[in-house]
């Protein structure tokens, strides 16, 4: 049967069908082996551990011959295995760190330039001129007036005409 036949040799699933099978595959058989006995792991971990595996078109070894030999700083490097080792050859090489990955900006106390820490923020500080101070027993209603219902339980929505592109604060 085509449709229920299933293999876990990665292999032989590479050579028939490539290495995006060989990622779903793997990501299939780690959610398989860590839910066996009752954990749970969210698939986002392992779906960016199968990412790493299969990035560079062929199978990489999540060991200190496979991952630590990427072509990352020596920070990335670092925080997975001999870390004194990496270090040492890095210093000997005068080998500079671009600190662009997420471990290399928290080992130095750093905003990592992924999500919330990607962007600065652009602030009109005319416009922070006009702001006023608002009530916080007072919020629905002023908020109510702007085009916002406040339900009974204090959760807001916004009605149609709020939404609309002449009632926006940059026209």
């Amino acid at each position: 049967d085509c449709v229920r036949t299933y293999s876990n040799d990665i292999c032989e699933i590479f050579e028939v069908l490539g290495i995006e099978a060989v990622r779903r595959a793997i990501e299939r058989e780690m959610n398989q082996v860590i839910s066996f006995d009752g954990s749970y792991v969210n698939y986002r971990h392992l779906a960016l551990l199968c990412d790493v595996m299969t990035a560079k078109g062929y199978l990489m070894a999540i060991t200190r011959h496979g991952i630590n030999r990427q072509e990352v700083g020596a920070l990335m490097r670092c925080s997975f295995e001999e870390t004194v080792d990496i270090l040492m050859e890095a210093a000997v090489h005068a080998e500079v760190d671009p600190v662009k990955g997420v471990s290399e900006n928290i080992m130095l106390g750093q905003m990592s330039k992924a999500g919330t820490g990607c962007f600065d923020m652009v602030l009109d500080s005319e416009k922070c001129k006009l702001a006023m101070d608002i009530p916080g027993n007072q919020i629905g209603a002023y908020v109510g007036a702007g085009g916002f219902y406040t339900g009974h339980d204090g959760l807001s929505s916004p009605s149609s005409s709020a939404m609309s592109p002449a009632a926006t604060p940059w026209n």
